[in-house]
This record gives C-alpha cells, sequence and structure tokens, in this order.
C-alpha cells in the first residue's frame, strides 16, 4: 500500500473516531443547555472572582465565608447598577416622550421621502397585515407565552445553579482540583497539571483583560453620548459594557442600539455622531484592544477570534459566543503545552501546580 494512502487512511479512521465522540458530546450538551450555560458562567465567574476569594485567605479569611460573601456581594452590585440604569432610562424617556415622538415621526417621514419610499397606505398596510397574522397566530402565541414562563422557570434555575457553584468552587475548588487530577493516569499527571495551570492562567488573563475591555468601550461610549446629550448615556454605556463581552460583534449589535435610540431622542444629525463614535470605538477594538491587549494576554489573532465567534454563532447562538473565546484561550494554552513545550523531566512539582488553582 502506498504510504500516502496508508497515513491519510489512519489519519481518516482517528478523525472518524474522534468527530463520533464529538457528535456524542455535542448531543448530549444540547439535551441540557441551561445546565452548561450555569456551569460555563460559573467558571467564569470563579476565574473573576477567584483573586478575591485568594485575598481574604492572606488575611486568614475561610474561604467557607469568603466566597458566599464575594458572590453575593458581586450579584448585588450587579443588581443595583442594572436598578439605577432602568430607573435613569425611564425618568429620561418619560421627560422626553415628546422628543421620542418626534424622532418616530422624522422616521417614518424619512421613510417616506428616502430612498425606500415608503408611503403612508404601505405602512398601514403592514400594520393590517400584522394585526391579521396576530388574530390568526393566536393559539400559537398563547402556546409561546406558556414557552416563555418555562424557559422563566428554567433561567431561575440556572442562576440558582450558577450561584451555587460558584460558591462552591470558589470556596472548595482545590479538593475539587485535585480529585479531577487523581482520574489521570499517574504517569500523566504531571503533564496534566501543567496544561490545566497554563489554560487557567490564559483563562484568568481573558476574563480580566476582557473586563478591562469593556469598561473602556463603556465610558468611551458614556461619553460620547453625554457630549452629544443623549439622556440615555448611562444606560448606552452599560449596554456596551455587557455586549463587549462578546468580542468584535458586541460593540456593533450594541451600537446599533444606540445610534437607533439617539435617532429617536435627538435626531438624525446626533445619531450620525454616535455613529461615528461606535465605528471609532469599533475600529479601536479591532486594532488596538484585542491585537495588543488581548492578544499578549492570551495569544489569540482576531481573525480566530472572528472565525471562532461566528462558527458558534451558527452553531450554539448566543451561548456559543459568549463561550468560545474563552474556550479558545483555555484550549489554545493547554495544548501549547501538551504539543509545542511538552513537560521536561523534574520540571515543576505536581503539588505546587495543585497550589495554583
Amino acid at each position: 500500500m502506498p504510504r500516502p494512502l496508508a497515513v491519510a487512511a489512519a489519519w481518516g479512521w482517528r478523525l472518524i473516531v474522534l468527530g463520533a465522540a464529538g457528535w456524542i458530546v455535542a448531543q448530549s450538551v444540547a439535551k441540557l443547555p441551561m445546565l452548561v450555560i450555569a456551569l460555563a458562567v460559573a467558571l467564569l465567574l470563579t476565574v473573576l472572582l477567584n483573586p478575591l476569594v485568594r485575598l481574604g485567605r492572606r488575611f486568614r479569611l475561610p474561604p467557607l465565608l469568603t466566597a458566599p460573601l464575594v458572590v453575593v456581594g458581586f450579584f448585588g452590585l450587579a443588581g443595583l447598577a442594572i436598578g439605577l440604569v432602568v430607573t435613569n432610562v425611564a425618568g429620561s424617556l418619560s421627560g422626553s416622550s415628546q422628543r421620542v415622538s418626534e424622532g418616530w415621526n422624522r422616521f417614518v417621514d424619512w421613510l417616506a421621502a428616502g430612498p425606500l419610499h415608503v408611503n403612508a397606505a404601505q405602512l398601514g398596510a403592514w400594520g393590517d397585515q400584522a394585526q391579521q397574522w396576530v388574530t390568526s397566530h393566536a393559539s400559537d402565541l398563547s402556546q409561546g407565552v406558556w414557552t416563555v414562563g418555562a424557559s422563566a422557570t428554567e433561567v431561575l434555575a440556572g442562576f440558582i445553579v450558577c450561584l451555587l457553584v460558584t460558591i462552591l468552587l470558589l470556596a472548595d475548588g482545590r479538593r475539587i482540583w485535585w480529585q479531577t487530577v487523581l482520574l489521570v493516569p499517574r504517569r500523566s499527571r504531571r503533564t496534566y497539571v501543567r496544561a490545566m495551570r497554563a489554560g487557567w492562567r490564559a483563562l484568568s488573563a481573558y476574563m480580566h483583560m476582557q473586563v478591562v475591555i469593556a469598561s473602556l468601550e463603556g465610558v468611551l461610549i458614556w461619553i460620547g453620548a453625554a457630549i452629544i446629550g443623549v439622556p440615555t448615556a448611562p444606560a448606552m454605556g452599560l449596554l456596551v459594557f455587557v455586549t463587549a463581552f462578546v468580542p468584535i460583534l458586541g460593540i456593533i449589535i450594541a451600537g446599533a442600539v444606540c445610534v437607533a435610540l439617539t435617532f429617536l431622542v435627538k435626531g438624525a444629525v446626533a445619531a450620525l455622531i454616535m455613529l461615528a463614535i461606535v465605528i471609532v470605538v469599533h475600529q479601536a477594538e479591532i486594532h488596538l484592544l484585542q491585537p495588543w491587549l488581548m492578544g499578549h494576554a492570551v495569544s489569540l489573532h482576531p481573525l480566530v477570534v472572528i472565525i471562532g465567534i461566528t462558527a458558534a454563532t451558527l452553531l450554539a447562538g448566543l451561548a456559543g459566543a459568549l463561550f468560545v473565546v474563552p474556550l479558545l484561550a483555555f484550549a489554545a494554552a493547554a495544548i501549547r503545552v501538551l504539543v509545542v513545550a511538552p513537560a521536561s523531566p523534574g520540571a515543576g512539582s505536581l503539588s505546587a501546580g495543585m497550589d495554583q488553582r
């Protein structure tokens, strides 16, 4: 048998086995999406909040006390920030309802006089069609409301699971880590520990650097919207901060919302200025923040990030877009240890690896 054919066959059956194993894992994950998302969020929160627990350990505070306080404080601050922003948005829109109405009227006029040439009769026809569709699909909509209620219950259950798992990982992560190491064959444990340590450091660097990038983008949008005079500038900044955890694509989605809201409240000129601000921030993320800050932190090229986010979004939706980059960062760092820089005899100790959770 020719050697190229033998090599291709060897690669082929191995790829088939790996593909089958990946399909089984994907099907298992698809059966429990809320549980998987809750565990993934809990792991990322553990990476983000672990320095605070380690700081408490330096002051001889027990992890079983520090971990719940850190997690509850984190969610408390997040809820307070969301409440303040919602209050700001409600107050701003209630005080500028006339401007919003005028902005909507300007938008309707632009539809008629702009390149689309949509007249009032067509808008009325579209409204009648929408009303007829709602009437004919009333039963489907009622079932959809029931589904939304069930989904809300699942989200609540997932939040509780995420909260408990985060506390347990922060408080007792070392023992859990030891138990995973004991599942690995003894001769491979040293290499496994080095690979997982490298992956954990990359994941930690990603999370903390992403917080920095998201904060910078949120502050820039906030300042730009405040200079324009948009009353919902704090809400825009928070929206950009949250969506920035989806690298590169998040600022596009949040920016579109900011531009639309600016158009309704302040008009077309202010919306164009906001669009320019969003474009500048987006270009800064692509050419400055992601390549320099994130690239040095996790060694992922922006092209890898874009392809990974696009593929994960097509396969798993928003959840895939949120988790694919930290997964790539962890995998790249671990594989680099396993393949590019294999462990040398006597390099590091197993106990030292366990202390670096």
